[in-house]
């Protein structure tokens, strides 16, 4: 009899409660956490299309045209470390109107499922983005 009330264990009630919790967590982040994730992975696009337009008016300066790129993970010539980024990992950029325009399209890899599309012009040095990341998985 004295060993049963030494004995120490979670109760029933216990671990019920810890469940209730634990899916109240998940619930709460599957309907507000993933705006933050697609919010991440926005920012994350702006800045690396500033990266490639900043890489690209480099090369033009030396240059003079924009450098083409199929869709690469790496670039040599831009000196971009795609590596350094979590959701996307291959770029292409593309000159049009003469070298006026440089158009920007990133893609993520297979589990991010996200594409983003950047437009640079040469004329009044600004940076155009058109975000397409409704599809997160």
């Amino acid at each position: 009899m004295k060993m049963l009330k030494n004995r120490k264990a979670f109760t029933l009630t216990e671990l019920i409660v810890t469940i209730a919790v634990m899916v109240v967590l998940v619930v709460t982040w599957a309907f507000y956490g993933r705006g933050h994730v697609k919010f991440a992975m926005m920012n994350e696009g702006r800045l690396f299309i500033d990266k490639i337009v900043a890489q690209e008016k480099m090369y033009f300066n030396d240059h003079g045209a924009f450098l083409d790129t199929g869709y690469v993970t790496s670039s040599d010539p831009l000196y971009i470390n795609v590596k350094e980024n979590k959701y996307f990992t291959k770029f292409k950029a593309w000159r049009v109107d003469s070298n006026k325009n440089l158009l920007i399209t990133l893609n993520g890899d297979t589990t991010a499922n996200c594409a983003m599309f950047g437009k640079y012009t040469s004329s009044d040095d600004s940076v155009a983005y058109t975000e397409n990341i409704d599809k997160i998985q």
